[in-house]
C-alpha cells in the first residue's frame, strides 16, 4: 500500500477567499477492459452498458470530521477530496470533469441544513448509474462553498470504494436533475460557488512515483508545468442531438496526431498517424475528444488505438481482450507522442503501463469509430486547465519527478 498526500490548492479571486490547501486523495477500484470501454459510454451518455449489479445504500448516521491528512494513494484510479456538507457531515468525493451533477451516499436528510426538493434524479455513467432523491444543501471545499441541488444516492454502482460521492465539473447542461429544479436552484457546484475566476487546473500524480498531485480552483499553478499552454476551444457536440450547448470539455481532434519512434533492434516497429482516423461519417459531428478526470485510462478511436499498440510491438492478450506487456518490458518501451500541431506531449511507458495484477495493460484503449477521451493516462503528462471564462481546455507539460 502506497501512502501519499495529494493537495488541492484553492486560489480564490474574491476578497473573502485567500489561497489555501485542502487534502485530496487517490482511490482505486477494479479496472479492466470492460470498465474502460464502459467509460466511453459515460462520455456518450449511453445507457447501453449500464451494469445490472447495484448497491443499495441506506442513510448513514452523522460521522465525526475526518482527519484530512490521513490519505491513502491506492492507485491511479479516481481523485477524491474532502468536503463538508450542511447536514453536519464530512465526505470524500470523486472529482469528475466528465459529468455535471453532485451526489453523495447517505445524506443526513433529517438535518435542518438539508431540504427535500420532492424530486428524483437518474444519472447514467459508462460504468453504471446513480439514482436517488434530490435535496438542497450547501457543500464546501475548503473555504469555497455553494448552495445547490444535489442527490442522495439510494442506488449507485459507479464510485471507487473510498469515495462517498461524486462532484461533476462539466457543463451544467449535462445535468440529469429536472428542469423544474434547476431553473430555481443551481446544480453545478463550481458554477455556483463563490470562486470568482471560473478556471481550475489539474496536476495528476503517478502513484508509482510517490509525488503529490493537486487541483487548483480559481486559476492554475504555474509551478506544476513548464512551457506554453496549448489552448483548445470547447466544442458543442451533436452526439445527443443538441449542438447548441456545451456539455463536456470537448475539443476537435482534427489536427492532433500520434507517433512512436521505431527501434528495430528492440522489436519496436514505430509508426504515426492522426488521432482522428478519417473514417467518420462526413455528414456526422466533428470528431472530438473529451478531457475527463473521471476516466482512468485514455480512449482513442479503434483504428488509432490498435495502430499505436502495434507500433509499440505489443502482444494482444486474448484472455483480456487488449494489449498487455510484462513488468520487465516497461522500461524498454518508448513513449507515445501526442502532437497538437507543434506542441508535443510524450507519454512514457511508466504512465501508459496500467498494473493489471501480474502484468501491465496498455492504458490507451479502443472505444469506437471517432470519439476520444483524454483521461488520466494523458493528463498525468499534461497539466490540464479548464477555463469556463473563455470555454477552452489548456494543456501544458507537467513537471514530474520521473
Amino acid at each position: 500500500m502506497h501512502l501519499a498526500s495529494v493537495l488541492l490548492t484553492l486560489a480564490a479571486a474574491t476578497t473573502a477567499l485567500a489561497q489555501f490547501t485542502v487534502p485530496v486523495g487517490r482511490a482505486i477500484r477494479n479496472v479492466n477492459i470492460t470498465a474502460a470501454e464502459r467509460a466511453l459510454g459515460d462520455a456518450a451518455y449511453s445507457v447501453n452498458r449500464v451494469s445490472s449489479v447495484v448497491k443499495l445504500r441506506g442513510p448513514r448516521p452523522p460521522r465525526p470530521p475526518k482527519n484530512s491528512d490521513a490519505l491513502e494513494n491506492l492507485g491511479n484510479e479516481a481523485y477524491i477530496v474532502n468536503v463538508t456538507l450542511s447536514d453536519g457531515n464530512n465526505y470524500t468525493i470523486d472529482l469528475d470533469t466528465g459529468s455535471s451533477d453532485t451526489w453523495l451516499i447517505g445524506l443526513n436528510t433529517s438535518s435542518p441544513g438539508i431540504t427535500s426538493l420532492d424530486s428524483e434524479y437518474l444519472d447514467f455513467y459508462g460504468g453504471g448509474i446513480a439514482f436517488g432523491d434530490v435535496y438542497k444543501g450547501t457543500l464546501s471545499i475548503g473555504k469555497a462553498s455553494a448552495t445547490i441541488a444535489l442527490g442522495n444516492a439510494l442506488i449507485e454502482d459507479v464510485l471507487p470504494l473510498a469515495a462517498d460521492g461524486l462532484l461533476g465539473l462539466a457543463y451544467s447542461a449535462l445535468s440529469a436533475i429536472s428542469e423544474e429544479v434547476n431553473t430555481t436552484l443551481p446544480t453545478n457546484w463550481f458554477d455556483a460557488s463563490n470562486i470568482e475566476n471560473k478556471i481550475f487546473g489539474f496536476y495528476l500524480s503517478n502513484a508509482a512515483n510517490g509525488d503529490n498531485g493537486e487541483v487548483t480552483f480559481g486559476g492554475y499553478d504555474r509551478e506544476k508545468f513548464y512551457g506554453p499552454i496549448k489552448w483548445l476551444d470547447v466544442q458543442a457536440p451533436t452526439l445527443i442531438g443538441d449542438g447548441n450547448e456545451f456539455l463536456w470539455w470537448a475539443f476537435s481532434t482534427n489536427n492532433i496526431t500520434w507517433s512512436v519512434r521505431p527501434h528495430a533492434a528492440a522489436g519496436i516497429p514505430g509508426g504515426s498517424g492522426p488521432i482522428n482516423p478519417g473514417n467518420a461519417d462526413p455528414n456526422g459531428p466533428t470528431p472530438y475528444a473529451i478531457a475527463d478526470t473521471g476516466t482512468t485510462l485514455s480512449i482513442l478511436p479503434n483504428t488509432t488505438a490498435y495502430g499505436i499498440a502495434e507500433a509499440l510491438g505489443l502482444s494482444f492478450n486474448d484472455s483480456i481482450g487488449w494489449y498487455t506487456f510484462e513488468y520487465s518490458e516497461t522500461a524498454s518501451l518508448p513513449p507515445v507522442n501526442i502532437h497538437f500541431n507543434s506542441t508535443t506531449f510524450a507519454i512514457p511507458s511508466s504512465v501508459y503501463a496500467y498494473d493489471y495484477g501480474g502484468f501491465n495493460l496498455f492504458g490507451i484503449v479502443n472505444g469506437g469509430d471517432t470519439l476520444s477521451i483524454f483521461g488520466d493516462i494523458f493528463s498525468r503528462v499534461a497539466y490540464t486547465i479548464f477555463d469556463k471564462v473563455n470555454n477552452r481546455v489548456g494543456y501544458a507539460t507537467a513537471i514530474h519527478p520521473w
